[in-house]
């Protein structure tokens, strides 16, 4: 019968399409699981901004606020603010919030039980540890750790709040605070892994014309943020002559197709991360119609490697997620390279640790009887995260250790933590007698 490779194992245990379930991979080993859940939820998702009839003009200028250039980095930037002002002022403050910014509260409350709920099944499927989910229940926020007496510490912190403080006053210092998220720039990048055939390219930056993959002109969607970018004097983003977007959906409006969820992406982003497929031959194509132009051939072959690099780096996560040694110290060094690119794009100093790691890494020496190990000291994080797999999961672990697989799932648990940290160990011939007469019995 036909099996399940490892990429499609781990995607099988998201609730997502296929291709949002490989941006999460991708961002969990760029060592940002958390936002990518976050961006994957809002983009996704329905807009958490309001677009009330008799008040277009001041929802869309609070939406430009923030983010003048793309849709779903404004939806983050609105859920990553929502969270911090509901944990730190409690659900009362947070709504007032939310209504002053023409937000929806309820969507955005939503967003944050997906972003939650996919962290916990990115933790099941082996590729994060198990308390990377913890205090990201929305309902910990609001029915958490209770005080000394009984009160809710949180909703007592905005009672407090809100009587030490003049109405408005709190909004005034929110505007005023930076909203650009630190890993900002590699997400975008991520977002083009999500929605990799979803590019568009706009050749002159005073037309609303953009070329899209299908060879059909299309525009911005009216309801974006960037729907008059370019073509205003006052627009707060000067466009380069040539520039590349990443959109959510393409649908007909008005005999036109319009672009949704719109981003202002560098080509870069285009370069390492979109497209479907590419060809090297005679230069970098990606879905047959980006033609990828370097300056040099030896930035043309690093482009080239770093897009397989990515490739190989999901498999090999993948394939880690079953213990296997040699996918453990491969997707380690892939870490540390995509720690590289990360800095890199977010202009940050290099890591003399990861830089090590990719000069001195060779692979680990395999001793007789497979490549499945686990460390004696990681016994309990082994267990637990064997206890989130499924049954058939289990016993094809067993399998490849040439362990048994009967049993009910407590001792597949047991034994397959036991045969990865000590080694499987096989029935000797007497006891395997044994066992059949008692199955005979």
């Amino acid at each position: 019968p036909p099996k399940m490779m490892p990429v499609g194992q781990v995607l099988a245990r998201m609730p997502l399409e296929p291709l949002l379930g490989r941006a999460m991979m991708l961002g969990t080993l760029f060592g940002i699981p958390q936002m990518t859940a976050a961006l994957l939820a809002v983009s996704a998702g329905r807009s958490p901004f309001l677009l009330p009839p008799d008040m277009k003009k001041e929802s869309k200028e609070a939406r430009r606020q923030y983010c003048s250039w793309s849709d779903p980095v404004g939806a983050l930037r609105a859920l990553t603010e929502f969270e911090r002002v509901v944990q730190d002022q409690g659900e009362h403050y947070a709504r007032r919030w939310a209504q002053h910014y023409y937000l929806n509260y309820e969507r955005l409350l939503s967003f944050s039980r997906v972003k939650f709920q996919l962290m916990k099944d990115v933790q099941r499927s082996g590729l994060l540890g198990n308390d990377a989910a913890e205090g990201m229940d929305p309902d910990e926020w609001f029915y958490g750790e209770e005080g000394e007496d009984g009160s809710n510490a949180a909703i007592f912190e905005a009672d407090e709040l809100q009587a030490g403080m003049k109405k408005g006053e709190w909004l005034e210092t929110l505007s005023e605070t930076d909203r650009e998220i630190e890993d900002e720039r590699l997400l975008i990048g991520i977002l083009c892994a999500a929605y990799p055939a979803n590019v568009a390219c706009r050749e002159e930056a005073h037309h609303n014309r953009h070329r899209t993959s299908t060879g059909a002109a299309a525009v911005m969607d009216i309801r974006s943020v960037n729907s008059k970018i370019g073509e205003e004097a006052e627009s707060q983003v000067a466009l380069p002559s040539t520039s590349w977007w990443a959109y959510g959906t393409l649908r007909m409006f008005n005999s036109r197709l319009s672009m949704s969820e719109t981003t202002l992406v560098t080509p870069w982003h285009v370069a390492l991360f979109a497209g479907l497929r590419a060809k090297e031959e005679p230069q970098l194509q990606i879905d047959n119609w980006i033609n990828v132009k370097c300056d040099s051939e030896v930035t043309e072959q690093v482009v080239v490697r770093l897009r397989e690099e990515i490739r190989q780096a999901i498999i090999w996560a993948a394939i880690a997620a079953s213990y296997d040694t040699v996918a453990v110290a491969a997707t380690e060094r892939a870490k540390s390279l995509l720690s590289i690119v990360s800095c890199i794009f977010l202009k940050k100093e290099l890591s003399e640790e990861d830089l090590e790691v990719l000069e001195t890494w060779e692979l680990p020496e395999l001793e007789e009887g497979g490549t499945l190990a686990a460390n004696e000291d990681d016994w309990e994080a082994v267990q637990e995260a064997l206890y989130k797999k499924t049954m058939p999961e289990l016993k094809v672990l067993l399998r490849e250790m040439g362990a048994k697989v009967g049993g009910r799932k407590q001792d597949l648990v047991e034994r397959c933590t036991n045969a990865l940290i000590y080694g499987a160990e096989e029935e000797d011939d007497e006891n395997a007698e044994e066992s059949m007469e008692m199955e005979e019995a």
